[in-house]
């Protein structure tokens, strides 16, 4: 019986895990966690979809790299980048990066992630912009 009770809470906790680690089939990774790696000098593309005059307004890290979503040329400057790369995409507040990440998934990447919430989470989770230089 414990060990019936056992595998059921293990099992449920790590469906749990998995189902928040995506949204709607999009892999996802929190403003926090985000924040954390970068803290931590890992190593990943961050990858900003919003239009220039957003961009304008601050971004999250100065080294982001910033192609607008609605661009004609978007889809030709995503078929460029390395699809080894793990890339963190965001957007104003999710939308754009969650479309993005499909796209980018179905082109053959392979550590592609939504910055959940975008830009709005980011600040309601009390970090800072920054101007891009």
């Amino acid at each position: 019986m414990i060990n019936k009770l056992l595998f059921t809470s293990t099992f449920l906790l790590t469906f749990t895990a998995i189902s928040c680690a995506q949204q709607n089939g999009v892999p996802t990774i929190s403003p926090k966690d985000v924040k954390t790696q970068l803290d931590e000098g890992k190593d990943f593309t961050l990858f900003d979809v919003r239009r220039q005059e957003e961009v304008d307004g601050g971004v999250i890290d100065p080294a982001a790299v910033n192609y607008d979503f609605y661009s004609d040329d978007f889809d030709d400057n995503l078929a460029e980048l390395d699809k080894e790369q793990t890339y963190y995409v965001y957007c104003h507040s999710g939308g754009r990066s969650a479309k993005t990440v499909e796209r980018m998934k179905e082109m053959g990447f392979k550590n592609v992630f939504n910055v959940d919430g975008g830009i709005i989470k980011w600040q309601a989770d009390g970090m800072k912009l920054v101007k891009k230089e």
